[in-house]
């Protein structure tokens, strides 16, 4: 599933095609329910974001004309198993899939200001989508993000949503199992720290947050 954000209401798809990317934003989305084929199912999701530097889009903040990159975004499970469409991208990413060890925890922000190329295509619906993200060519020069970089990994207090996130992934987060628990006991006079270091652990599946490696090639 793949995620847009732009500044206009009714923004132009991205046209189909293979852009250089440069990620700026990785947002733990918490655990999810969504219905698939008429049955329930659940998940730890996670957005990763990316800028295109060559799209540009115009908007008004304040009085003042802006202009800044389009941005694409696509939403994972938040796991490394082997059919897990996160380790299958960062796989390509890389350019090598990852070793037993590096299995045991990878850092997802170390994918903070790493480049790729995206190749975007359209859905029957018309709506753009992330097909595949690759490593660069040789030779090409990177970019670094435009956009003030976002990292939000739920450590702490869930509630405590950072102000640079968009309006309309603050209200996914919101409704995710971490979020709901930790508001409802802020409801309870009783509420102690206790509610949120309570909050449900990562699944042996998960790779967020845990044993950052230096030497992943990004």
């Amino acid at each position: 599933m793949a995620l847009i954000a732009t500044n206009e209401g009714h923004a132009e798809p991205i046209e189909q095609g293979n852009y250089q990317a440069v990620c700026y934003s990785v947002i733990n989305l918490g655990t999810q329910h969504w219905v698939y084929q008429g049955k329930p199912n659940k998940g730890r999701k996670i957005l990763i974001t990316w800028e295109i530097p060559e799209l540009r889009i115009e908007w008004e903040k304040d009085g003042v004309k802006m202009n800044g990159p389009k941005v694409i975004g696509k939403e994972y499970t938040l796991s490394l198993s082997d059919k897990a469409n996160l380790r299958k991208d960062l796989k390509s990413w890389r350019g090598k899939d990852f070793t037993a060890e590096e299995l045991k925890g990878f850092d997802l922000f170390t994918v903070i200001g790493a480049n790729c190329l995206l190749q975007i295509i359209h859905n029957d619906k018309g709506y753009a989508q992330i097909s595949t993200v690759s490593g660069l060519v040789k030779g090409m020069a990177r970019v670094k993000p435009e956009n003030p970089v976002i990292k939000y990994d739920m450590t702490g207090d869930p509630t405590n949503i950072p102000a640079e996130i968009p309006t309309w992934i603050a209200e996914k987060i919101k409704k995710s199992d971490e979020y709901l628990m930790v508001s409802k006991n802020k409801q309870n006079p009783a509420f102690t720290q206790s509610a949120v270091d309570d909050a449900p652990p990562p699944s042996e599946d998960d790779a967020f947050g845990m044993n950052a490696n230096d030497d992943i090639p990004f």
